[in-house]
């Protein structure tokens, strides 16, 4: 089985969200969204990481059990891939923004 991990803090879940794992879904037998919470950005959630688990687990019922969503709060998604044997993950579009502060310390592009 193709399976697939899909980080996202999903504060709140989008249009935008559901378009990416609709075209991640033509790939994979499986995504499993990790709902995640920044420690630099907890003050700036609009909602609980318990709830946003509630909201897109009602927002993406209808695709069945080709997706699971898991509360994954701080951390690594690297490691919740490797502890599940996951070889995959789908990250959407990123602003500049977002890929200043999720760019790896000591990175050098070539």
């Amino acid at each position: 089985m193709r399976v697939a991990i899909y980080p996202i803090s999903g504060d709140p879940w989008t249009i935008g969200h559901e378009a990416v794992l609709i075209l991640a879904l033509r790939g994979f037998d499986k995504i499993i969204i990790l709902v995640a919470t920044n420690a630099d950005k907890v003050d700036k959630y609009m909602f609980s990481l318990e709830k946003r688990v509630k909201i897109i687990k009602a927002a993406t019922a209808h695709f069945g059990d080709r997706v699971e969503v898991v509360a994954f709060g701080d951390g690594f998604p690297v490691y919740y891939a490797k502890e599940h044997n996951i070889t995959a993950g789908i990250r959407g579009v990123r602003s500049d923004e977002d890929f200043a502060a999720e760019e790896a310390p000591g990175y050098t592009k070539s």
